[in-house]
């Protein structure tokens, strides 16, 4: 049975044909998208192997997600 894809891998899989067969389309969503996989991906990974935070360290990380791309 072959491994199945992680959703970056499929995002970026999705990224890169539509460059690559409609290189005039705006990929700007498909970007945003992969973007915040990566992200959520990262975290998610992080958080398993940190304790518990609290709802100070959480506040912070959200105040700089929230500010991202402003």
């Amino acid at each position: 049975m072959a491994p199945t894809k992680s959703p970056v891998q499929h995002l970026t899989g999705r990224l890169i044909a539509q460059k690559r067969w409609h290189p005039d389309t705006d990929t700007t969503a498909l970007e945003q998208d992969l973007a915040a996989c990566r992200i959520s991906e990262y975290a998610r990974k992080i958080m398993a192997e940190a304790p518990a935070l609290s709802q100070a360290h959480i506040d912070d990380v959200a105040a700089i997600l929230s500010k991202a791309g402003a």
